[in-house]
């Protein structure tokens, strides 16, 4: 999980499931759309950007995953609904639109 909020902000939200690896602003110096983030959670990881698919809700946080080599799926939010999300693999306007299969 890569995150601008602090790492304390993201493990108390209501994510069902705990992430293998959590990678927050604080752990980068560079933010997005730099992708250091995205990098730093591969290397974590040990996993490389074919096996990886990125859930993004800016057009910040799509160029710092698309620059990772990762595909994205972008679900709109109402802040960034009228974002650029042309590089994006898959676009939904909720996560009720999503299937398995992606």
């Amino acid at each position: 999980m890569c995150s601008l909020k602090s790492q304390k902000q993201v493990l108390e939200s209501q994510i069902s499931t705990e992430p293998a690896v959590v990678i927050c602003g604080e752990d980068v110096q560079l933010k997005k759309p730099d992708p250091q983030a995205y990098l730093l959670a591969m290397k974590k990881l040990g996993a490389d950007p074919g096996s990886c698919m990125a859930v993004e809700d800016s057009g910040n946080g799509l160029l710092a995953a698309w620059n990772a080599g990762i595909d994205v799926l972008v679900v709109r939010s109402q802040f960034f609904s009228d974002g650029d999300f042309s590089l994006a693999k898959v676009i939904a306007d909720d996560f009720s639109q999503l299937s398995p299969s992606y």
